[in-house]
């Protein structure tokens, strides 16, 4: 909750939290205590102050604490997860097993094994359809790829989504 977020902001940074500070942090991480940690780490690392003046540092703590965090935990993996993680972050929230198994490259027995062990280290959702934890998460694994990569994946997305017969707007 927002409460409970800026008690933890006030124990973890000490003193005084401004409430727009404590919201700015609440929103960035959507009250997740793995990602909200992970803020808070940095922020500390920073010696950002909890007040209003420093609300708008808290997404840019953020994003980089959690995009560290998350790709740490993508290279503890075995190679075929990484793989899923990147092609299920091209194709976003919502994407059915079939189509990311396809972009990976994968079976789908292994791309459920792939998403299951995402699963385990938060960074997607143990459901389906896939999506991930949160969309810092998402971002992070998205803007590893390099642009190239990126733009080649899309493309092959789009040609696998359009085979699949999705819609326009997929």
């Amino acid at each position: 909750s927002p409460e409970a977020t800026a008690g933890l902001v006030e124990r973890r940074l000490g003193g005084p939290v401004a409430p727009l500070f404590a919201l700015a942090c609440h929103r960035t991480t959507s009250g997740n205590p793995l990602l909200l940690r992970q803020l808070l780490r940095g922020l500390e690392a920073d010696a950002v102050r909890p007040d209003a003046a420093h609300a708008d540092v808290v997404v840019a703590v953020g994003s980089r604490a959690v995009s560290s965090m998350v790709l740490m935990r993508l290279r503890r993996l075995p190679g075929s997860t990484a793989e899923v993680a990147r092609s299920a972050a091209v194709l976003g929230d919502g994407a059915a097993l079939p189509v990311v198994a396809a972009l990976a490259g994968l079976s789908e027995p292994e791309t459920a094994g792939g998403l299951a062990a995402l699963a385990r280290c938060e960074i997607v959702k143990d459901e389906q359809p896939m999506a991930f934890v949160h969309p810092l998460v998402r971002d992070a694994v998205y803007r590893d790829l390099p642009a190239a990569e990126r733009a080649l994946r899309h493309e092959r997305a789009a040609a696998l989504l359009r085979s699949a017969g999705a819609t326009d707007e997929q």
